[in-house]
């Protein structure tokens, strides 16, 4: 049984709350509220209902575009790579709610790295390859290819490149993926890994990302 509000208050994983957002939230609500006082099945709570509400597949969620857009399953996406605690690739500053205002939406596979690759800027803004860090991280990026960014970050670090994968870890993201991967392939990787994740939340399990 899941809850398509998830728990960890991110937007919606499913379409619950996509329409009537309010009204769906207030009969949640009054549904939840007789389980909890022991009067109902909890399968009678609208948002429990996995026939009408599913969680997404996978492909859905490499169609997700950049985050920053009004866009729900982009938006979970970037929760769940900040629930996993998102330390910063560079300082390794793990993200807090005033941390977050000191950092960019990144790509991981930099906009002109993919062109280069034949692949339209329009594709690269899938929220699949973005990441929250620092602008000084962002702007040492640049157009870099992700093996070569990190392989610096990783010479520059004096904990070398395990610190490195583990930072990458906490965003939901593997740096095997990045480095040694084919941008859509990454894309595919990078999406059952959070989809995998979706569900823990969902189900309420003590989801922690993997290293």
């Amino acid at each position: 049984m899941f809850c398509c509000a998830n728990t960890c208050g991110a937007p919606s994983s499913t379409d619950r709350y996509e329409r009537a957002a309010a009204t769906a939230a207030l009969q949640d609500y009054r549904a939840l509220r007789t389980v909890i006082a022991g009067g109902a099945d909890p399968s009678n709570v609208p948002c429990f209902n996995e026939v009408e509400h599913p969680l997404p597949v996978v492909e859905a969620l490499i169609q997700a575009r950049w985050p920053k857009r009004r866009d729900r399953l982009a938006r979970a996406i970037l929760l769940v790579s900040l629930r996993g605690g998102a330390q910063d690739i560079a300082d390794g500053t793990t993200v807090t709610r005033d941390h977050l205002k000191r950092r960019e939406y990144h790509h991981l596979f930099p906009v002109a790295y993919l062109q280069t690759k034949g692949i339209e800027e329009a594709e690269a803004y899938r929220a699949l390859n973005c990441a929250m860090i620092t602008w000084r991280t962002n702007r040492a990026v640049a157009a870099n290819s992700p093996l070569a960014y990190l392989t610096a970050r990783a010479e520059a670090a004096t904990l070398g490149e395990n610190e490195i994968r583990r930072r990458l870890a906490t965003h939901n993201a593997s740096f095997d993926g990045l480095t040694r991967l084919e941008y859509r392939e990454f894309l595919a990787e990078r999406a059952n890994t959070a989809l995998n994740a979706i569900r823990a939340l969902c189900n309420g399990e003590n989801w922690t990302p993997a290293f």
